[in-house]
């Protein structure tokens, strides 16, 4: 069995089981602040103080994420807004990726021989393959498309930047995540902002999105790798963790190693805990 396979299906369960216990992440965190306390005979100075707590704590006005500023929203921490997942839609087709390509099949039994070719480019990577696809082209362009009409639209072009290509690609409505080589990038849509947020040598694994500043990636256990390539053994007799998990805060610059599963899943539902 190939490797690079065993450890993709492998990451993967985590992050569908990780995206479920996402799903349900509450609403935004709102900065908080506490209410001044009223004081009897208070004086003119006291009470213009008042007034100006009373118009910071005013409610931030109903504004769409797509409305705000950069500096806005990434000014707090923002639930994640969407949750990767391999559905079908109504129509009952599903879109896979074989041999760097996308093809459309009516069936779980993946024929890149009779199912439908969606596009003539190579793809390095596809997310959430349903109604409304993303993918990654060789070239360096992250795509939109519809399968039914085979409509584009580029998000992003960053061709002829990197060498390596686009991995670990998560689109929202208004952040796009991806990984090159050991580097993660975020690019924000509505200021057409693209940054690296980080860079580590062991990022050897996947990477996730949990907000729009908190980030989980992975490591390849050498031990368990070194132990694979010499015996060949997919049961992992001697249970070695096949990776390392990692949460890495953009905002506060903080990271945490999580290598025990419950403190890992611990860690993961702190994201499910946003303010409303």
């Amino acid at each position: 069995m190939c490797l690079k396979y065993l450890l993709t299906c492998a990451l993967s369960v985590s992050v569908l089981l990780l995206c479920f216990s996402l799903t349900g992440c509450n609403p935004e965190v709102e900065p908080s602040s506490e209410a001044s306390n009223s004081v009897a005979n208070q004086s003119s100075e006291a009470s213009s103080e008042k007034e100006v707590d009373a118009a910071l704590n005013k409610e931030e006005p109903d504004i769409s994420r797509e409305e705000m500023s950069y500096e806005d929203f990434f000014s707090v921490e923002r639930k994640w807004d969407t949750s990767p997942g391999y559905n079908s839609d109504e129509e009952g087709y599903y879109c896979y990726l074989e041999d760097g390509h996308i093809y459309k099949t009516l069936t779980l039994d993946w024929n890149p021989a009779v199912d439908e070719l969606l596009l003539p480019e190579q793809v390095s990577c596809i997310y959430n393959p349903t109604k409304t696809t993303y993918c990654a082209t060789v070239q360096g362009q992250i795509l939109r498309f519809n399968p039914d009409t085979t409509g584009r639209t580029v998000l992003l072009d960053v061709g002829g930047k990197f060498t390596d290509p686009i991995m670990d690609l998560f689109v929202g409505d208004v952040l796009i995540f991806f990984r090159i080589g050991n580097a993660i990038y975020r690019y924000h849509m509505p200021s057409q902002t693209l940054e690296q947020i980080y860079q580590d040598e062991r990022l050897t694994g996947l990477m996730m999105p949990l907000s729009n500043v908190a980030i989980w990636w992975t490591q390849d256990n050498p031990e368990w790798l070194e132990y694979y390539e010499r015996t060949g053994d997919v049961d992992n007799a001697p249970n070695y963790p096949m990776w390392f998990n990692y949460i890495y805060n953009v905002m506060t610059g903080e990271q945490k190693e999580i290598t025990v599963e419950k403190d890992f899943k611990n860690r993961v539902f702190e994201y499910k805990t946003l303010e409303e």
